[in-house]
């Protein structure tokens, strides 16, 4: 099952040799003492055990694409880290050790530092640094002065984004009611990160299709996800007592329902339909890719995205842990190959490495049902 040439926008026009993140470098983050990735493509999909690093790479993209140190709580909270409300204590060893997941080691003197720079073919270089800058001022807690001196005085965690050679040093500032304060922002890198246990924000999925019926392309998302969920007839944005969501005309029924009624998987599909349409040469980072759907929707599910993608000109990095849906891929991709790569995660002793499988290769395998090893 495929889509109609004509449902979608004319294929979006990009300079020639324009593959948006091209390479990835990584150290000292997370699971990841050291990681070099180069020649990247439009397709990347993610492969390998639990706990090899898959999510821990899909963060550091999207940590590196974000503008401020609020990213690392919406991080943690979508790992179900963090609750509603914390206090960082201005205790050295307390600060420090909330922090610690941010880096692969830390050393026994000195600061630790996590950088992670993406090299992008239209947009340049992009670069994020994470430690504790000693230029900084100190916080010092009066009341409840650190004992051993100075070993125990708080710096405070720095963000330093450098954009082609342009750097924005960012600190990690909290007001009293527990507000991050960010100064000094950089330019926003147009991604976003669609966790496994993804759940659509109502307001903001009924504001993008506001935005795409104003700009005339609410009917092929509608056309779209009657591919996958024939029952549905037509999408509607409404605000009921406040609240604001997408409401949907189903078959057989007189009257409209919440789209989160009717099922996860529509409710994630026309998410990531919505958000590409509206971020033309963006990046997209799914995670667990294929929870929420069917596994026999699982090839048009990735026909309508690989189609999406090419006619908004969007990157797609994507971790699956399904068999069925790396059938889907192959068959989808089967006549553009370079435009694929399989990223293989593994960790051994405590360290995560990703190792890059071309697309020629991995459809090869998946098609004789060979496991994709390094």
């Amino acid at each position: 099952m495929s889509l109609l040439k004509s449902q979608l926008p004319p294929r979006i026009v990009l300079p020639e040799g324009y593959k948006m993140i091209q390479s990835v470098s990584v150290t000292n983050f997370r699971g990841f003492k050291s990681l070099d990735l180069s020649n990247l493509p439009r397709f990347n999909v993610l492969i390998g055990e639990s706990g090899s690093g898959k999510t821990a790479f899909l963060e550091s993209l999207w940590v590196a694409a974000g503008v401020s140190p609020e990213i690392y709580f919406r991080m943690r909270a979508l790992r179900g880290m963090a609750e509603q409300a914390f206090q960082l204590s201005a205790e050295k060893l307390s600060y420090e050790t909330f922090f610690s997941d941010i880096f692969h080691d830390i050393p026994e003197t000195g600061s630790p530092s996590a950088n992670i720079q993406l090299m992008d073919s239209i947009r340049g270089s992009r670069t994020l640094k994470i430690d504790y800058d000693p230029s900084q001022q100190m916080v010092l807690n009066i009341k409840e002065p650190a004992n051993g001196g100075s070993d125990g005085i708080r710096r405070d965690l720095v963000f330093h984004w450098n954009i082609n050679d342009t750097i924005y040093t960012v600190p990690l500032k909290v007001n009293a009611s527990g507000q991050i304060i960010a100064e000094n922002l950089p330019e926003p890198f147009p991604g976003v990160f669609f966790s496994s246990s993804f759940i659509a924000g109502a307001r903001e999925n009924a504001e993008r299709l506001s935005i795409s019926r104003i700009r005339g392309e609410k009917k092929k998302i509608v056309e779209t996800i009657a591919k996958i969920f024939p029952d549905v007839e037509d999408l509607s944005s409404e605000s009921i007592s406040g609240q604001q969501m997408i409401w949907v005309s189903m078959k057989g029924l007189r009257r409209m329902i919440p789209i989160a009624v009717v099922s996860s998987g529509v409710n994630k599909f026309i998410s990531l339909l919505l958000w590409i349409s509206l971020n033309r040469g963006g990046v997209l980072f799914v995670d667990e890719i294929e929870n929420s759907f069917y596994f026999k929707d699982y090839e048009v599910v990735v026909r309508t995205l690989v189609e999406f993608c090419d006619a908004y000109g969007v990157q797609l990095f994507a971790a699956t842990h399904s068999w069925e849906f790396l059938k889907a891929v192959a068959k989808v991709m089967d006549t553009r190959k370079a435009d694929l790569c399989m990223l293989r995660a593994s960790r051994k002793q405590g360290e995560c490495t990703i190792s890059q499988i071309e697309g020629v290769s991995s459809i090869e395998a998946i098609n004789q049902d060979i496991e994709i090893r390094l």
